[in-house]
């Protein structure tokens, strides 16, 4: 935690070596229960919070060391049980990359399309892991004949209460209506628009299939988010 708070040394550092230290953190986020507990770990020594200061201090950028960064804390923050003051820093880091295109080169339009990127795979592993319990909840429950023999009662997806993975669940919380307005505003790099869309058309459909697990139409309609995206398109 101390040598990533150190924006000072990392600047110092040769390009090969920040490129190194941070593949051998990427290393630790295996695909089983090590790379979990591993990720926990990090994230207990305040590895998301000390990642969003030295992504904003700027010194990663010179030696392109600042997406490698990027991804980790994204998929750090993906890997453990949901926090809400991690998504927190999630989404504060995510609402800084937001600059006018003609802006400094200082790394936020690359960093923007990254974590856009990979919130959009996240969405996506949303969808499976709901349709999966939706699944299970199906195969578990009794199946009741209507009058007119058909079978009914099996569950719905409207019937799942919340999101199965910690992971998922965060994406949910961080994906807000009001945080992917933010990416059609005029003056947005064009293919964060194009990516703010899809995951917002996407939430609204798992929305729909989900509401109880993902209240995200009932949250963008209250909002007024259908009359702000018409503004905006």
């Amino acid at each position: 935690r101390i040598l990533l708070l150190d924006g000072e040394l990392w600047a110092a550092t040769q390009p090969a070596v920040q490129r190194h230290w941070l593949q051998r953190l990427h290393g630790l986020l295996t695909e089983d229960d090590i790379g979990a507990w591993n990720a926990q770990a990090l994230v207990r020594t305040g590895l998301i919070d000390s990642l969003v200061v030295l992504l904003s201090s700027g010194a990663l950028v010179p030696a392109g060391s600042h997406m490698l960064a990027a991804r980790l804390m994204l998929r750090v923050w993906h890997s453990v049980a949901y926090s809400a003051d991690a998504t927190q820093h999630v989404r504060d880091y995510v609402c800084s990359t937001l600059r006018p295109r003609d802006g400094p080169a200082d790394g936020s339009a690359e960093v923007q399309l990254l974590a856009l990127r990979m919130l959009t795979k996240m969405t996506s592993h949303a969808w499976l892991v709901l349709n999966d319990a939706r699944d299970a909840a199906a195969a578990a429950s009794p199946v009741r004949r209507g009058n007119s023999g058909d079978e009914s009662g099996r569950a719905s997806g409207r019937e799942i209460e919340e999101v199965p993975h910690a992971g998922a669940r965060a994406v949910v919380a961080l994906l807000q209506p009001q945080l992917l307005l933010l990416f059609l505003q005029p003056g947005c790099e064009p293919r964060s628009v194009i990516l703010a869309l899809r995951l917002l058309v996407s939430l609204l459909l798992l929305s729909r299939r989900f509401p109880l697990a993902v209240p995200f139409e009932r949250t963008f309609l209250d909002g007024g988010g259908r009359e702000q995206l018409e503004v905006l398109l």
